[in-house]
């Protein structure tokens, strides 16, 4: 990926350069990262690259927001907590709208614990309905089960049909 990207680099191609850049960052971050907690900063990194390459396959339709109230280097989450959420507010939130949307992160800080948010204001779903058996549900509870696990943290989730789907994880 590093020697195409370096080719589009020569071709004055910024763009492919940038999109290949971001997906060899994804790769390497979820075939590669051992640790079991990392920062925030750098999670934020990761769903940032995520995100640069949905807007260019899907250009205005996606949006993307981000809104720190604490020190990102500082918070330590488990790996690979955030851009599953994010994937699936894409995937199955904003892309089933023709409209598109955006996907907002926020995080704060309370006396004991730090707060991370993923909003998006796609289709939403009705939380009292069974998921559906397929695979696209693992992440969250992969995530789930790690915060609860490794750090004693929640993740909720809120959602209204036609609204949008709130994830909050409480670590």
């Amino acid at each position: 990926l590093n020697m195409i990207a370096c080719t589009a680099k020569l071709e004055d191609a910024g763009d492919t350069e940038k999109m290949i850049l971001s997906l060899g960052n994804l790769f390497r971050y979820n075939l590669k990262t051992t640790e079991q907690f990392v920062t925030l900063e750098r999670e934020l990194k990761i769903v940032e690259d995520y995100m640069y390459l949905q807007k260019m396959r899907f250009g205005s339709r996606i949006k993307y927001r981000l809104s720190l109230e604490t020190d990102a280097a500082a918070v330590m989450i488990p790996s690979l907590s955030l851009q599953p959420i994010v994937e699936n507010a894409v995937r199955h939130g904003i892309m089933m709208r023709e409209e598109g949307g955006t996907v907002a992160i926020c995080t704060s800080k309370t006396e004991f614990s730090y707060i991370v948010t993923i909003h998006d204001d796609g289709i939403g779903f009705d939380t009292e309905a069974p998921l559906s058996g397929d695979r696209s549900h693992m992440g969250i509870a992969n995530v789930q089960n790690r915060l609860q696990t490794m750090c004693g943290g929640t993740l909720k989730i809120e959602s209204i049909p036609g609204t949008g789907t709130t994830v909050t994880f409480t670590i």
